[in-house]
C-alpha cells in the first residue's frame, strides 16, 4: 500500500506539511486536482497511490488544502470510492500472494505463520468496518482467498456482449458445472472477472432464469460430496479415528445447512439428509 506521509519510519519518511494553507508554488486549481484524481481513478489507482502520484509528480503536497476535502471524500462524491477499504483490499491481497507461494513451498513454515497473522488481520480489520458500516454485514472474505474486483464497471478489455456470456453460462450449466465453477472458468479463460459487471446479474439468477439452476444449494452439495468421500475412505480404513470425527464435522454442517435451506425455502420442507442415499444426491 503507498503511503502518503508518516512520522519518518514509513517507506516514504515524509512528515504532513505543517501549514493546511496551499503552498505559494502551487498554481492547479481546486477544479483541475479532482479531475486528475478521477482519472487516476478510474485507472485502477487506490486513493494512496493517487495521493503520492499528485505529491511526487504534480508538487500537490495536500489534496485537502486545495479542494477542501480529502482523496477518499472526493471519490466517494463522484461515486468512484472502493468497495472495500484500502487497508482491507492490501492485506488480501498479500494473503492471496503468501497462498500462491506455499503451493509451490509447502514446506515454509514461516511463511504458514506469516499467512496466519495477516488473515486475523484481515478478520480483525473485517468486523471494524462492519461495526463501522463501511461493509455490509454479510461481507465475508471467500474462501479461496481471492479479493472482488476493485471496479463493479466492465473493465476496458471485456468486448464480450452479456447475451453471450449468458450463452457461456447456460453452455457450462448443462455440462453439469456448478456456478462458482463457471465463475472462474469466465475469468481464468475469457477474461471476465465479474459477470455482474457485463449482464447485471449474477451467474446463479441467470440459471434461475434459464430453469438451469441446480436442485441443492452449491456449497451444502460439496459438502454432501465432502462426506460420501469420507464415508468410502472409512470402509476401506475402519479404524481411521481422525476421518470419523470428521465426518462427523461434516454432516453436522449439513444438517445446520439443510435447516438454514429450509427456513429461507429455498429447499422444501420435506428434504432430509440420509447417510444411505447421500450418493444418488451427488451422482
Amino acid at each position: 500500500m503507498g503511503r502518503m506521509h508518516s512520522r519518518g519510519k514509513g517507506i516514504s519518511s515524509s512528515a504532513l506539511p505543517y501549514k493546511r494553507t496551499p503552498p505559494s508554488w502551487l498554481k492547479t486549481a481546486a477544479s483541475d486536482v479532482e479531475e486528475m484524481i478521477m482519472k487516476a481513478a478510474k485507472k485502477g489507482q487506490m486513493p494512496s497511490q493517487i495521493g503520492v502520484v499528485l505529491r511526487d509528480q504534480h508538487g500537490i503536497p495536500l489534496v485537502k488544502s486545495v479542494t477542501g476535502s480529502k482523496i477518499l471524500r472526493i471519490l466517494k462524491a463522484h461515486g468512484l470510492a472502493p468497495e472495500i477499504p484500502e487497508d482491507l483490499y492490501f492485506l488480501i491481497k498479500k494473503a492471496v500472494a503468501i497462498r500462491k507461494h506455499l503451493e509451490r513451498n509447502r514446506k515454509d513454515k514461516d511463511s504458514k505463520f506469516r499467512l496466519i497473522l495477516v488473515e486475523s488481520r484481515i478478520h480483525r480489520l473485517a468486523r471494524y468496518y462492519k461495526r463501522t458500516k463501511k461493509l455490509p454485514p454479510t461481507w465475508k472474505k471467500g474462501i479461496s482467498s481471492s479479493a472482488i474486483p476493485y471496479k463493479r464497471t466492465p473493465p476496458s478489455w471485456v468486448k464480450t456482449a452479456a447475451a453471450d456470456v449468458e450463452e457461456m453460462i447456460m453452455k457450462a450449466a448443462k455440462k453439469g458445472q456448478m456456478p462458482s465453477q463457471i465463475g472462474v472458468v469466465l475469468r481464468d479463460q475469457h477474461g471476465i472477472p465479474l459477470v455482474k459487471s457485463v449482464t447485471g446479474s449474477k451467474i446463479l439468477r441467470i440459471l434461475k432464469a434459464h430453469g438451469l439452476a441446480p436442485e441443492i444449494p452449491e456449497d451444502l452439495y460439496f459438502l454432501i460430496k465432502k462426506a460420501v468421500a469420507i464415508r468410502k475412505h472409512l470402509e476401506r480404513n475402519r479404524k481411521d479415528k481422525d476421518s470419523k470425527f470428521r465426518l462427523i464435522l461434516v454432516e453436522s454442517r449439513i444438517h445446520r445447512l439443510a435447516r438454514y435451506y429450509k427456513r429461507t425455502k429455498k429447499l422444501p420442507p420435506t428434504w432430509k439428509y440420509e447417510s444411505t442415499t447421500a450418493s444418488t444426491l451427488v451422482a
